[in-house]
């Protein structure tokens, strides 16, 4: 609370020690009796709503950093004014409704990820200075860190790995985990709109259309297959043919030679 007291010579004067009374405050200093009120700033509440088969989210940004995120400056005046702002994450099941562009583009960008037995969910931010009307917000100023519970359903295998897949304005991108618990998917976002929780069980590959070795498709050498091997055995049978005349030549020389 900040006080600003007036005193009956009309001089302003900021005072730290003083007792209130609702909004108003009376006090005595060097024997002169000041009046002045109390300015209240105003204060950012975080609300989080979870539909039903929606997994469970939490909020991991401050109230102040969120505040920075989300409001304009125009807005942050309000809070200077002592109007409070609230926001709210909401997230809602949309597994049996989402677009087939969406779900595309989820599978476009999976890279090895899949998504069976997995929640499509839309995650939604929105905002209200005072009793103003809620307004969504599609991108913030900067991210906001989230944490979103693991479906049951895909939790008890061992090793396994999940990222979140974000598509906004058509655009999949795969999201990290960024915490160590096995049950919780921890990310930061810019952006609000289609998410969907995607996993890779240990011994897959990043990209199961990548081979191992780029450089040889399928495991195969260098050499050119043809599937002809006329060409082989013609060879092999002209080099059996040279190496057997060349060893009648030798003997008939040897012999020529003792019996000379």
């Amino acid at each position: 609370l900040q006080v600003y007291s007036v005193n009956p010579d009309g001089n302003g004067q900021f005072v730290n020690r003083f007792d209130t009374n609702g909004n108003s405050v009376t006090f005595t200093t060097n024997g002169k009796l000041y009046y002045g009120v109390v300015h209240r700033q105003g204060v950012v509440d975080e609300q989080t709503s979870v539909g039903s088969g929606a997994p469970n989210i939490t909020l991991q940004t401050t109230p102040d950093e969120m505040a920075d995120a989300v409001l304009t400056d125009e807005e942050k005046a309000y809070l200077e004014d002592g109007i409070d702002v609230h926001i709210k994450l909401t997230v809602e099941d949309i597994t049996d409704s989402v677009s087939a562009s969406d779900k595309q583009a989820v599978e476009s960008a999976a890279n090895g990820y899949n998504q069976g037995g997995g929640i499509t969910s839309i995650l939604e931010l929105l905002k209200q200075i005072g009793d103003r009307p809620w307004e969504n917000v599609h991108e913030t100023n900067k991210p906001i860190r989230i944490t979103i519970d693991i479906p049951q359903q895909l939790l008890g295998v061992e090793g396994r790995e999940f990222v979140i897949a974000r598509v906004h304005d058509g655009k999949a991108e795969l999201l990290k985990d960024l915490d160590d618990d096995p049950a919780t998917i921890t990310f930061e976002t810019t952006e609000f709109s289609t998410y969907a929780i995607l996993y890779r069980d240990p011994g897959s590959t990043d990209n199961p259309n990548t081979p191992d070795n780029p450089s040889k498709p399928g495991g195969s050498d260098d050499s050119p297959q043809t599937g002809d091997n006329s060409r082989l055995d013609l060879w092999l049978t002209v080099m059996s043919v040279s190496a057997a005349g060349l060893f009648l030549v030798l003997l008939c020389s040897r012999k020529k030679k003792k019996a000379e």
